[in-house]
């Protein structure tokens, strides 16, 4: 979902009031199940309502008046009565990630009693949670990464375009980038990841610094070793 700023959205320092950011993260959420087909308002005059219950947000740069902006949307969890999504904020002229955000939603009903959620919902959040067939942990990487706890829960890569600088050294961004690739190559064979981590940490040049240009150096560099170019 993309939109510009306007004077109603900034404050006396000239720059986006953080509050605003909250509305936006809610346009997008009501976007991303837009596209996936389904109506918020409908979902209530059935019964089913997602007030937010815990909100985690990092405010990394401030957007200005006139900025084009893009919310961008995943799914990081699917509870029985509960989903968490992670949400940012994107400037679009460069793709810097201005505030991200990990949002927790449950499903409630009349009188505000949790209920399940609708079979509709699942199925629209599914596909997002089962997109990559190959999951990945720590322990099956063959180098030490370390963990960025404070920002563990920011979104990380999930296909691109995705302009946002890549961190090579942290685990939470290291494993979803290898998910990808493995997934863009057809394979869960842990020679193959083992190979990946090698380029990355030995081969691959500093300068590709954001995650797509990662993703495509090293699906790029994998298909050349196993020899998938000339299929």
């Amino acid at each position: 979902m993309e939109f510009r700023v306007y004077y109603e959205d900034t404050d006396a320092g000239g720059v986006v009031y953080h509050a605003r950011y909250l509305g936006f993260f809610e346009r997008g959420r009501c976007e991303f199940l837009r596209e996936r087909g389904l109506s918020v308002r409908e979902l209530a005059e059935k019964g089913w309502i997602f007030p937010v219950v815990r909100m985690e947000v990092d405010y990394r740069a401030p957007a200005v008046l006139d900025d084009l902006l893009r919310v961008e949307t995943e799914v990081l969890e699917v509870g029985k009565t509960s989903f968490i999504l992670g949400q940012r904020v994107v400037r679009g002229e460069d793709g810097k990630v201005l505030v991200d955000g990990r949002i927790t939603l449950v499903c409630v009903g009349p009188g505000m009693k949790p209920r399940r959620l609708p079979e509709a919902l699942l199925g629209a959040l599914s596909p997002a949670t089962e997109a990559t067939g190959v999951a990945l942990k720590a322990s099956d990487l063959y180098y030490k990464y370390r963990k960025d706890v404070v920002n563990r829960h920011s979104a990380k890569f999930g296909g691109k375009p995705d302009p946002a600088p890549f961190n090579r050294d942290d685990l939470y961004e290291v494993l979803p980038m290898m998910e990808a690739v493995m997934n863009e190559l057809g394979t869960n064979d842990g020679r193959v990841l083992n190979m990946l981590e090698d380029i990355m940490n030995t081969e691959m040049p500093r300068f590709i610094e954001s995650r797509e240009m990662v993703f495509d150096c090293l699906v790029e560099t994998a298909r050349e070793r196993l020899g998938l170019n000339d299929q």
